[in-house]
């Protein structure tokens, strides 16, 4: 409801104040429910990267390259659907991974990043957020969680996260 038909409706006697305010209320419920548009910076949450090298693991006592935790990556990246989505490495370097996930019933698209950043921290910096909207019902969130999970069975483990 626009400024102009919520004054013209307050000033006709046979409607409420009351009446004027949850109509433009109900409006702006409906307006929130189908809001399309990238994720304010706001939502954006601070996630620790990943060690292919943890110090009480793998570190100590075996560790490996680069190189090979990079394909221990595209491993789990090309294999792992835990929310059913479909993944496409979309681009790749020697030190970055992107890959697109696509929705199996609407077709939405999510975008995971992968860096290792040039460091003898043996660490992979990562990002995962839908294109559209603001909430995606947690779903970036559980394929992080799996894709770690997965990545700990070979050796892998978050930094600052015991």
């Amino acid at each position: 409801m626009g400024r102009q038909e919520c004054q013209a409706q307050a000033e006709r006697p046979d409607l409420s104040r009351r009446s004027v305010v949850l109509g433009s209320v109900n409006v702006g419920v409906l307006a929130s429910l189908f809001a399309f548009g990238g994720a304010k910076a706001q939502d954006d949450h601070y996630v620790p990267p990943w060690t292919y090298n943890p110090r009480d693991g793998r570190g100590l006592k075996k560790p490996v390259t680069k190189e090979k935790a990079f394909e221990e990556l595209m491993d789990v990246l090309q294999n792992a659907t835990p929310d059913g989505f479909t993944p496409t490495v979309v681009k790749q370097t020697d030190d970055y991974i992107h890959v697109e996930y696509e929705s199996p019933i609407w077709g939405f698209k999510d975008d995971a990043e992968f860096w290792f950043p040039d460091s003898k921290k043996s660490i992979v910096e990562y990002r995962s957020a839908s294109r559209l909207g603001e909430n995606d019902n947690k779903i970036n969130r559980k394929r992080i969680k799996e894709l770690r999970k997965q990545l700990e069975g070979k050796g892998w483990s978050s930094v600052g996260y015991a």
